[in-house]
């Protein structure tokens, strides 16, 4: 049986980060992965000489820790996106470098009652006591006021595709793309901000603000994207990475069974048994659980969402959005727009390209989004958005559908999680996990660099 300082359950991007950056610092790694090569949904599918991610993707490098990691993997084939921007809107009019709600252009009369209902809670205590039984809705009121909690509540229902009643608090990092919205113009939003820590937490401003003390790292467009395949060229390119730095990627091989004492850890797979000085998990928690014959009911308290991803062929000159558009306005269907063709460079055919739209859905909805009409319907609402141009027609289309990209707790899950967590940490006190919220690759560089790396160190 071999030994290794740290064991890693699962090679989807927690995985691979994890591993490069132990084996950077010197740790012997094993990476245990069940499929036959990395990535998880970071896999990216071909189709018309594009390749196609399993939704808008590019590679955050604004901190230095992302830099380092994404230009290790991938040297020359990184390249950066120049004049990289986004926008968002809640109708007819987008605003450029603002990926959250703008209520001051669409909709100026409940942007200025909300404002003014924010601006009379800073006043109050009330938002501060918060339980682990609240439901989102319940303190987004409390934090916001009402008008806005109203506004939000169908944009959250289109985001997250329903059962909006039943979303926790602790979702709030998943949700984060509502907790920021900007209620007026930047000066007004900046002078707000200027005068309580209270408002700066809940207003936002647009990355062209000109004031870096509020737009923080918004204002530098550091984006990248693998030159070649998509996504899917990142895990390749990480597969060779990883085994140069002496990381043992183990393929083919899911955990069957864990067992552990107080000195070392063992994973069992179907292949062999591995032991370590620690495990990190970077699987479903429910999926430990089960592994660990703890009984655990915290998979049904969370609400799932997927996606359906729509991929059109277009000439280049029809596209008039930015690199991506968040869609705010709930009388069309999907959430967000890109265009990865133009911004990764994909162009197999003289001029044209291809974008993307991406449709939340819960996995019982999906087969009705999958059908013909809709892909039609999807259509028209890339042009009535502003993303394309309106007269424009697509040459080739294609569909289909991830059926969970990422789960929300319900009011529910906050107490049997804690339960949960507390039964496996004493029963096997060297396995890590990561905390709900912290999966999203700039969130779990950030989470890992602070606190997982002190654990398994």
């Amino acid at each position: 049986m071999k030994h290794t300082d740290c064991i890693i359950a699962g090679g989807g991007f927690p995985g691979i980060y994890a591993a490069w950056r132990l084996a950077k610092s010197g740790k012997k790694v094993c990476l245990l992965e069940a499929s036959d090569s990395l990535g998880g949904v970071m896999r990216s599918r071909q189709w018309n000489g594009y390749w196609l991610d399993n939704g808008t993707h590019n590679l955050d490098i604004r901190s230095e820790d992302a830099y380092e990691f994404y230009s290790d993997i991938l040297q020359d084939e990184l390249s950066i996106l120049n004049n990289h921007d986004w926008a968002s809107t809640t109708d007819t009019t987008y605003t450029l470098g603002f990926e959250m709600p703008d209520f001051s252009i669409d909709n100026m009369p409940l942007a200025l009652t909300a404002l003014s209902e924010i601006s009379d809670l800073k006043k109050q205590t009330s938002y501060l006591s918060e339980t682990c039984n609240q439901t989102f809705l319940e303190w987004y009121e409390a934090s916001y006021g009402p008008s806005l909690c109203a506004a939000i509540h169908p944009i959250l229902e289109k985001i997250t595709g329903g059962h909006t009643h039943q979303i926790s608090s602790a979702g709030k990092n998943t949700l984060s793309m509502l907790l920021r919205p900007k209620l007026a113009d930047d000066s007004t939003m900046i002078r707000c901000k200027e005068s309580s820590e209270f408002l700066n937490a809940r207003l936002g401003v647009t990355r062209h603000c000109g004031d870096t003390r509020f737009a923080g790292d918004i204002t530098a467009a550091r984006f990248a994207y693998p030159a070649q395949h998509g996504l899917g060229g990142f895990c390749d390119r990480a597969t060779v990475r990883l085994q140069e730095l002496g990381v043992d990627l183990q393929f083919n091989s899911a955990v069957e069974a864990i067992e552990s004492d107080s000195t070392s850890i063992t994973v069992k797979t179907a292949q062999e048994h591995v032991s370590g000085d620690s495990l990190l998990w970077t699987l479903p928690d429910h999926l430990l659980s089960k592994i660990t014959g703890i009984a655990d009911t915290t998979v049904t308290k969370l609400l799932p969402v997927g996606y359906c991803i729509y991929a059109f062929e277009v000439p280049s000159a029809a596209v008039i959005g930015p690199d991506y558009l968040h869609d705010y306005s709930t009388q069309r269907l999907p959430y967000r727009y890109s265009r990865p063709g133009v911004y990764s460079q994909q162009q197999p055919n003289k001029n044209l390209t291809v974008v993307m739209a991406e449709v939340p859905a819960q996995p019982s909805d999906q087969a009705s989004l999958m059908e013909s009409s809709m892909l039609e319907r999807v259509w028209e609402d890339c042009k009535t958005s502003g993303y394309i141009q309106t007269d424009c027609e697509y040459l080739d289309a294609c569909c289909w559908n991830i059926p969970v990209a990422f789960t929300l707790p319900t009011s529910e899950w906050a107490t049997e999680h804690a339960r949960i967590k507390q039964q496996r940490e004493t029963l096997h006190p060297r396995i890590a996990h990561i905390d709900a919220g912290s999966r999203g690759r700039a969130a779990f560089i950030k989470y890992f660099n602070e606190q997982l790396s002190v654990t398994l160190q």
